[in-house]
């Protein structure tokens, strides 16, 4: 019987052998792969093992060739499998674990051939290290429309620390939006709603049922600014904006469209849940303008360029896209000059996001300590 070796990387350390060979030998069913563990046509160091076993890094995975398929081993020298050497998109932060890069507007990220996961493949793909069972992708999710800060899996360790925190909260997710009407200056609050999500509308819904779940995030209003609205100005009308930044506590689908627009104050450009007004192509203004990490631990063999110091929280901001420039001189930011997004970076995002973080993180901290009833 012909035998094929593989070797187990760091990025199928731990994982359980069936779940490594569900993924190198894809064709196969599930009780066709415990018959096969069961015959010892699949061996871990030329030792029979249990499906439950969980495999060490550099162990040697011997496979019956006959469960493999041809396309589950890609020629090394082919070029269709040679990884590209820089991501499509921006890097706003990078280590050992975890991409981030500045995600634009109207780009999906995960479904499809001109997605950001399959656009980003070759690139994330020279970090896999041969893993036989993890494939580095995104490990959150942004809305098509909305742009900003998205973060990208490298290793397995990353992808599951980042789930972990993510899970726990520990994750701070910041958005800034601009949104119709007037809100009090310095207006601050805990929106608390119940979110039901119809899938097959593909709609989300504020609504109390027993599929509904909590729904919580925490806004500050940072200004607002009155215009002449062009299809209004026959009876000299003016339009009110307000910039919020907004952190999730939660991460139901299209939660902050829905809660600003149940108030009263739908995102601008949100079609779905908020003004239908016939403008044609105006974007959403919503963006994922800061990411915090928290407190990280010191990480063996890191890059010193791009590992932050052990104990230190990691602050990922992006920069503003393009068509937000007018907007934002409307609340009194200064845009002359600025021909490109990037310039924005060191100087906008930090200087918004920041200011609101602490009060924002307060607000929060407040909200879980004292739940609304």
């Amino acid at each position: 019987m012909d035998w094929t070796e593989l070797e187990i990387g760091p990025n199928d350390a731990g994982r359980r052998v069936d779940t490594v060979i569900r993924r190198v030998s894809r064709e196969t069913g599930l009780s066709g792969l415990f018959a096969a563990l069961r015959k010892g046509l699949v061996r871990i160091n030329e030792q029979k093992i249990a499906p439950n076993y969980r495999v060490k890094d550099n162990d040697k995975l011997q496979i019956a060739s006959f469960l493999l398929n041809s396309h589950n081993q890609p020629n090394p020298q082919d070029p269709a499998t040679l990884p590209e050497k820089t991501s499509p998109w921006p890097v706003l932060f990078e280590d050992h674990d975890i991409l981030a890069v500045a995600k634009p507007a109207g780009v999906l990220v995960h479904d499809g051939p001109d997605s950001m996961e399959a656009r980003l493949r070759p690139y994330l793909g020279q970090f896999s290290h041969g893993s036989l069972s993890f494939t580095p992708g995104p490990l959150h999710r942004l809305d098509r429309n909305t742009s900003g800060v998205i973060c990208f899996g490298k290793s397995l360790q990353g992808a599951r620390n980042f789930s972990r925190q993510l899970k726990a909260g520990k994750l701070r997710k910041i958005y800034l939006a601009i949104v119709h009407g007037s809100l009090p200056a310095n207006y601050t609050s805990v929106w608390s709603d119940q979110i039901e999500r119809d899938s097959q509308l593909r709609q989300s819904r504020i609504k109390t049922s027993p599929h509904s779940k909590a729904a919580l995030c925490v806004v500050k209003c940072i200004g607002s600014a009155s215009i002449l609205d062009p299809q209004a100005s026959r009876h000299g009308q003016k339009a009110i904006f307000s910039l919020l930044a907004m952190q999730l506590l939660t991460g139901r689908t299209h939660q902050l469209r829905l809660q600003a627009a149940k108030r009263g104050h739908p995102i601008v450009g949100d079609t779905k849940y908020g003004k239908k007004d016939g403008r044609q192509g105006q974007p959403l203004f919503l963006h994922a303008a800061a990411l915090i990490l928290p407190d990280q631990p010191a990480m063996p063999n890191q890059p010193s360029s791009s590992a932050p110091p052990a104990g230190q929280s990691i602050f990922i901001h992006a920069p503003l896209p393009q068509n937000w420039f007018e907007s934002y001189q409307l609340f009194g930011y200064d845009t002359t000059g600025t021909d490109e997004p990037l310039p924005l970076m060191p100087k906008m995002i930090p200087q918004v996001v920041c200011n609101a973080a602490d009060e924002l993180q307060l607000l929060a901290q407040h909200s879980v300590q004292n739940p609304i009833q």
